[in-house]
């Protein structure tokens, strides 16, 4: 079984930084060892900052992570069928993940 991270002290080496942006905290991210030593790499959101909706998914999957984008498997097809049944322009809202690494 793989070793996890104390996700306690993770959170806590982050707010010690206290990020002033979401540049800075996806900084922080980057960097920040992974949950498990065989996570995958860090998939960040996408979109305007400041959008007026934003989408969050639970976590990344194999597909995202191959690409290093979110919502682009079948999740993301499926998001994209939908907003485009209903007008919205995938380009102006913010689509991003709680959880921002996979592991399979």
């Amino acid at each position: 079984m793989p070793s996890k991270r104390n996700p306690e002290g993770a959170v806590a080496a982050v707010a010690l930084e206290e990020p002033q942006s979401l540049e800075a905290l996806n900084g922080l991210i980057a960097v920040s060892e992974p949950p498990t030593p065989d996570a995958g790499r860090v998939v960040f959101g996408e979109g305007p900052q400041g959008a007026l909706v934003a989408f969050v998914g639970e976590q990344p999957g194999d597909q995202e992570d191959r690409e290093g984008r979110p919502f682009v498997g079948p999740a993301g097809q499926l998001l994209n069928q939908a907003l485009a049944q209903v007008g919205i322009d995938r380009s102006k809202v913010y689509v991003t993940n709680a959880v921002k690494r996979f592991k399979f």
